[in-house]
């Protein structure tokens, strides 16, 4: 199962900023782009840590690979869930594993849901699965719709059809479409 992994924050102020440009029309121009960094970078400065993580963003985009992990990094560090997802995802597509499980269990337990389905989803392919379920239902319960689909997906293959239905009815109900297409798969095979 992949999991889509927000690399954007939902902080407040220049977060959002940076989060409407890209709704707005992808790849901010490169007078735009060179603004962002430059107001990302002031605030970073500041000890801003959602600005750190924003310009950590534009970086990784930019190809800086070095001064994106820096940014995450330093976002992390001073307590920023949204930087240590992001670390947990570079971590993870360098194929470090362990490095993965630590940044999102720090997210996680910093309420950045996403994380904690990110979490889920290494843990239950590493075959911890009552762990990756726990760390499925929090995120599910708190809004993360992934999260609901992997603990569906989970209770489902436990044989616990009536939980799962319940977990994929609630994705689905939220316009997540994985969890419509385990429902009619359900319903199809009258379990």
């Amino acid at each position: 199962m992949t999991v889509s992994i927000s690399r954007l924050s939902t902080a407040i102020g220049l977060g959002v900023l940076f989060t409407l440009v890209l709704s707005l029309g992808g790849p901010l121009a490169s007078a735009e782009d060179a603004a962002a960094r430059k107001k990302f970078d002031a605030e970073c400065k500041k000890n801003n840590l959602s600005a750190c993580n924003d310009l950590g963003d534009l970086e990784g985009q930019a190809g800086n690979k070095a001064e994106e992990k820096r940014l995450y990094t330093k976002a992390c560090d001073g307590g920023n869930a949204r930087g240590c997802a992001n670390m947990g995802y570079l971590a993870s597509v360098a194929g470090d594993a362990a490095g993965a499980e630590k940044y999102n269990r720090k997210a996680c337990a910093a309420k950045d849901w996403d994380a904690c389905t990110n979490l889920g989803v290494q843990l239950y392919q590493a075959g911890k699965k009552p762990e990756a379920r726990e760390f499925y239902k929090t995120a599910c319960d708190n809004g993360a719709m992934d999260g609901c689909y992997g603990l569906g997906f989970a209770d489902g293959e436990a044989g616990k059809n009536e939980e799962a239905k319940q977990a994929f009815k609630k994705a689905c109900d939220a316009g997540e479409k994985m969890s419509c297409n385990a429902l009619l798969y359900m319903k199809k095979r009258g379990l």
